[in-house]
């Protein structure tokens, strides 16, 4: 890309009316009114480097953990799982298994 063509392209995006444009519609706006066709990631290059954009970190998304169970959670959780087995372990004719 020529030098002209990034001084044209910033000369006009530091116009006050211009000043909150990102790279994106930046480059769309130098497209359309300009006839400087010019990738919205060279534009955002080219604003980094003069101020006009600064580079937004990576927002990391917070791992949330569930909340722990309180203790009485925690005995009717246990009271389920141990009379599920009590259950499982009755044989067809109802008697528990390995039993006489």
């Amino acid at each position: 890309m020529p030098k002209a063509a990034k001084q044209q392209a910033l000369s006009l995006l530091s116009i006050k009316e211009y000043a909150n444009f990102g790279p994106t519609l930046a480059s769309k706006y130098l497209g359309k009114k300009c006839g400087l066709w010019i990738g919205k990631e060279t534009v955002r290059k080219w604003m980094n480097e003069v101020g006009l954009w600064k580079i937004h970190p990576t927002k990391i998304e917070k791992v949330h953990q569930p909340p722990s169970p309180s203790s009485s959670e925690e005995a009717e959780c246990f009271a389920r799982a141990k009379n599920l087995n009590a259950q499982l372990r009755v044989g067809k004719s109802g008697t528990p298994i390995g039993h006489p």
